[in-house]
C-alpha cells in the first residue's frame, strides 16, 4: 500500500523521458485546420481526417498530423493528482484519460496567479462535472497561520480563493472535492464529536458557511477520504475506530449531504467465503450510482472489488491485478486505481484504468511521465475541463461536435489565420456541419 502523508515527497524514479507527444485537446489556444479529406466511404464516421495545427501565441510551426476523427466517451474523463518531479518538488496535476495524453502541471498555473508566496498541496480532486477543483493553498490569502487551507479554483484557473466562514479560514485533513456547481465542499478534518469528522460548507451569495459536520452521529471515531456520488446529493467515505489511513477494521459508509441516511456499505466480514480481509476502504461510487468500488484483500493482496448497494458478495475486478490502489470511477464508468505492478514503473504508484468488468486496461502514466511517481493520496476524477472537437463525415458534410454542458464556448472558423478574419459559427446545438467545398478551414473553440 506505501500511502503517504500529503506533505511527504516520494523518491524520484532516475532516468525518465520527458518528450511528450502533442496534445491535441481543444481549448481556446488550439487551432484544427481541416483538410476536409476523408479516407473512406462517404457516410462513414470514425475515419481519420488530415489535420494541420498551430498555437495562437508564438506560431512558428505547422505540421500535419493524423487524428481519429471519432471521439470515444472516454475521452470527456479527467483524473487529478499530485506528483513529484525528478527534483523532489511536489506538483498538482491533471490529465485526459486517453491513452498519450499529456499531463497538465496545474501547480504552475497556480504559481501564475498566486499573490502570496508559499506551497500548494494535495490531494487535488475536481468535482463531478469537471469545473471546479479542491486543493489545500497557502498561497491565497496572507496569512494562514502557518499551514495549507481549504482552497477552490474554477477549470479555468483564472483566480483561486482560500474557503472562509465566518469564523475564519477553514483547514482540511486530506480528500475534500466540491459538488457540481462549486458551492458544496465535502471534506475531513479534525472532528467535533470524533477525532476526525466529515464537514460541508456551503457558499452563497459569495460567503462560505460555517462547517456543518455530517458525521456527528457517526458510531465510528475516524471518517476520511471522501468521495461524492455523480449527482452531488451523497458521499462515501472510510469510517475506522483506528485512523484515516484505511488501517485493520475500516469499512466503506456513506451520508447524504443533508447529514441522513448514514450507513455502513461494506465491512472486512463481507467477503467472499473464505477470504479474509484486514479493511474495506478508499470507496467510489459506480457511475450509476448503483454500487461501490473498493480497496480490499481478501485474496490476500490489495485489489479493486465492487458491491452492489443493495448488498450481496463483493466480486474483485480483475484477480491478476494484485496491488492495486485507491480506486476512482471515470464518468464513463471505467476504473482508474494506483498500481504497482506496471512494467513501466518500477514498484511505483502508476494511474491504470480498465472497465468495471475488469477488462480493456491499460497504462495512463508511464515512464515517460514528466514526474517520478503519483502519490497514493487520493486520486480525483471528473469530466473533462474543455471541449474536445469529434469530427465525423455524414451525407457529404463534416460534422464537428463538442460535449453539449459547454455553452460558454463557440466554435470559429477561419482560413487564414490572419487577425480578424475569425467568423463565429452560428448553431443552436452542439453539432456544427461544414461543407468540404468551402476549403481547408482552421478551428478553434472559444470562450
Amino acid at each position: 500500500m506505501r500511502r503517504l502523508d500529503p506533505k511527504r515527497s516520494q523518491v524520484s524514479r532516475q532516468s525518465i523521458d520527458q518528450r511528450q507527444p502533442m496534445n491535441l485537446r481543444a481549448i481556446p489556444s488550439l487551432f484544427l485546420r481541416v483538410a476536409i479529406a476523408f479516407r473512406g466511404p462517404t457516410g462513414q464516421t470514425g475515419r481519420r481526417l488530415t489535420f494541420a495545427m498551430c498555437f495562437c501565441l508564438g506560431v512558428s510551426l505547422i505540421r500535419p498530423i493524423t487524428l481519429q476523427a471519432a471521439i470515444a466517451s472516454g475521452d470527456d474523463a479527467q483524473v487529478t493528482f499530485q506528483a513529484s518531479k525528478l527534483t523532489g518538488e511536489l506538483l498538482l496535476w491533471r490529465l485526459q484519460t486517453k491513452p498519450g495524453a499529456v499531463p497538465e502541471d496545474l501547480t504552475a498555473k497556480l504559481d501564475a496567479i498566486a499573490p502570496y508566496a508559499g506551497t500548494n498541496n494535495g490531494p487535488i480532486t475536481v468535482s463531478p462535472d469537471g469545473a471546479w477543483y479542491v486543493f489545500q493553498s497557502s498561497r491565497f490569502v496572507p496569512d494562514t497561520g502557518g499551514g495549507t487551507v481549504l482552497t477552490i479554483a474554477p477549470a479555468d484557473f483564472s483566480s483561486a480563493e482560500s474557503v472562509t466562514s465566518s469564523s475564519g479560514l477553514i483547514s482540511n485533513e486530506g480528500m475534500a472535492q466540491a459538488t457540481p456547481g462549486g458551492d458544496v465542499i465535502v471534506f475531513s478534518g479534525s472532528g467535533s464529536s470524533h477525532t476526525r469528522d466529515l464537514y460541508l460548507v456551503i457558499r452563497a451569495n459569495g460567503q462560505w458557511s460555517d462547517p456543518v459536520a455530517l458525521t456527528a452521529n457517526s458510531p465510528y471515531d475516524y471518517h476520511s477520504w471522501p468521495v461524492l456520488s455523480a449527482d452531488g446529493s451523497k458521499v462515501v467515505f472510510n469510517a475506522s475506530d483506528v485512523d484515516q489511513y484505511g488501517s485493520s477494521g475500516t469499512r466503506v459508509a456513506e451520508i447524504n449531504l443533508d447529514g441522513t441516511g448514514f450507513r455502513v456499505l461494506v465491512s472486512p466480514e463481507d467477503g467472499p467465503p473464505g477470504g479474509s480481509s484486514a479493511y474495506c476502504s478508499f470507496p467510489a461510487y459506480t457511475a450509476d450510482g448503483n454500487g461501490i468500488v473498493f480497496e480490499a484483500t481478501w485474496n490476500g493482496s490489495e485489489q479493486i472489488w465492487r458491491r452492489s448497494l443493495s448488498g450481496g458478495v463483493p466480486t474483485v475486478l480483475n484477480n491478476s491485478f494484485t496491488d492495486d490502489n485507491s480506486p476512482n470511477i471515470l464518468p464513463d464508468g471505467r476504473v482508474m486505481s494506483l498500481w504497482l505492478g506496471s512494467s513501466t514503473g518500477s514498484n511505483l504508484h502508476e494511474i491504470k484504468i480498465m472497465d468495471l468488468a475488469g477488462q480493456n486496461a491499460f497504462m495512463l502514466t508511464t515512464a515517460n511521465a514528466p514526474f517520478s511517481e503519483v502519490d497514493d493520496i487520493g486520486v480525483g476524477a471528473g469530466l473533462m475541463w474543455a471541449p474536445e472537437l469529434a469530427v465525423s463525415q455524414s451525407d457529404g458534410l463534416v460534422q464537428v461536435s463538442w460535449p453539449a454542458r459547454f455553452t460558454n464556448f463557440i466554435l470559429q472558423a477561419s482560413s487564414t489565420l490572419a487577425p480578424g478574419s475569425w467568423t463565429n459559427i452560428i448553431t443552436s446545438t452542439n453539432v456544427a456541419a461544414l461543407n468540404p467545398a468551402a476549403g481547408p478551414l482552421f478551428l478553434r473553440m472559444r470562450k
